[in-house]
C-alpha cells in the first residue's frame, strides 16, 4: 500500500472525496443552498462507515494511535455527529412547520367548501404555497408565478387576473369564475387594494365581498353570489 497508494480502495475513495468535497460539496455550501446537505451528508456517512469498519476490525490499532492522532480523531468524529445533529434538527424543524401548515389548509379548504367552493379555481390567494389537499388542481389562482411563462397553455386556459385597480380586478374574477379570496397581510404587494380588503378597511355591501373566516394569519372573503 505504501509502495502504490493509488491501489488502495481506501486511497481511491480519499481522493475521491476530497475532490469532491473541495470542488463541489463546500461551493455549494458556502452557496446557502437548502440542498447543500444532500452531497456533503454522502461524503461525511461513507467516510464514517469507513472509520467504523476499520475500527471494528482492528480495534488494537486505534490504541496503538498517537496522543494527537487520537485527539484529532475524536475531533472530526464529534464535529461530524454535531454536524449530522444539526442537519437533522432543522430537518425535524421544518416537518414540524410544515404538518403545521398542512393543518392550516386543511382548515381553509373546510371552510371555503362550507362556502360552496368546489374547486380551487374559484379561489385567489396571494399566498404562493397555498394548496387545497384533498381537491385538484389543488392550487388557487394567483397573479404571476412560473406557470404562467412555464407551463404550456397555463395562460391560456387561466389569463391574468388584473390588479391595477380593485373594479377590473373583482369583474375579471367574475367573468373566470372566482368567488373566494384567501389573503394575508403580504397581499398588498400585489395590488394596495387588497391591504384595504385584509384590513377590512372597506364597505362590504359597497364591493359585494364579505369576510368569512380567518385562520392563522389568512382572511377568507367571499363574493357575494
Amino acid at each position: 500500500m505504501l509502495a502504490a497508494p493509488w491501489k488502495s480502495g481506501i486511497f481511491r475513495f480519499g481522493l475521491f472525496s476530497g475532490l469532491s468535497t473541495t470542488l463541489y460539496a463546500i461551493p455549494l455550501a458556502l452557496g446557502d443552498s437548502p440542498r447543500a446537505p444532500v452531497p456533503i451528508i454522502g461524503l461525511v456517512i461513507c467516510a464514517a462507515s469507513l472509520a467504523a469498519t476499520a475500527f471494528m476490525r482492528r480495534p488494537q490499532a486505534f490504541s496503538r494511535l498517537a496522543g494527537a492522532t487520537q485527539l484529532m480523531t475524536a475531533v472530526l468524529i464529534a464535529g461530524s455527529l454535531y454536524l449530522l445533529y444539526r442537519w437533522v434538527d432543522e430537518d425535524l424543524s421544518l416537518l414540524k412547520q410544515n404538518r403545521a401548515q398542512h393543518e392550516n389548509f386543511l382548515a381553509v379548504q373546510e371552510e371555503l367548501r362550507t362556502l360552496g367552493m368546489t374547486s380551487p379555481d374559484q379561489v385567489f390567494s396571494n399566498k404562493y404555497d397555498l394548496y387545497t389537499p384533498d381537491l385538484p388542481p389543488y392550487l388557487p389562482r394567483q397573479i404571476g408565478g412560473w406557470a404562467i411563462d412555464w407551463v404550456w397553455g397555463y395562460g391560456a386556459e387561466y389569463p391574468v387576473l388584473p390588479n391595477d385597480s380593485w373594479e377590473s380586478f373583482s369583474q375579471a374574477a367574475a367573468e373566470q369564475g372566482v368567488r373566494f379570496l384567501v389573503l394575508t397581510p403580504a397581499s398588498e404587494l400585489q395590488g394596495a387594494f387588497f391591504s384595504l380588503i385584509y384590513d377590512r378597511a372597506y364597505d362590504e355591501d359597497v364591493l359585494g365581498l364579505y369576510f368569512a373566516k380567518r385562520i392563522a394569519m389568512m382572511r377568507l372573503y367571499y363574493f357575494y353570489p
